[in-house]
């Protein structure tokens, strides 16, 4: 089985959002994409991510997005990361319960390649509901 996954760098601000908003989907049918990851810790103004953004990003054809120190810039994104996995969120949470995780330094957590075929399966699945 053959997946094709896309991976977008940092989504800056405004500007980075409208170019996904025009351009993703018609790629992404083009290009026959099974699976899209985009880093969106910046797409708020350039520094941190909030829920509607996320949201937003998703409705583009973004099927995970992956953050870094920037996501808690804007502290209206934590309950989102301990809810919805397409945002890093089971894991950021059990980094946090553990303590390993501090808001003021943060940790890198990286997407398991077992994690990301599951998630291009159910992404795939998903669009062949639409």
């Amino acid at each position: 089985m053959k997946i094709n996954v896309l991976v977008i760098g940092d989504i800056v601000g405004k500007p980075g959002r409208v170019i996904l908003k025009e351009k993703l989907k018609p790629f992404i049918d083009k290009e026959e994409i099974h699976f899209c990851i985009a880093n969106g810790e910046n797409a708020a103004a350039g520094a941190g991510i909030t829920a509607e953004i996320a949201t937003e990003l998703f409705s583009y054809g973004v099927d995970v997005i992956t953050t870094g120190d920037h996501v808690w810039d804007k502290k209206e994104i934590l309950p989102m990361l301990e809810t919805d996995a397409r945002l890093g969120g089971v894991q950021g949470r059990r980094a946090r319960e553990q303590g390993r995780c501090r808001h003021e330094r943060p940790g890198r957590h990286r997407a398991r390649p077992a994690r990301v075929a599951a998630r291009a399966q159910a992404a795939e699945e998903g669009r062949a509901q639409r």
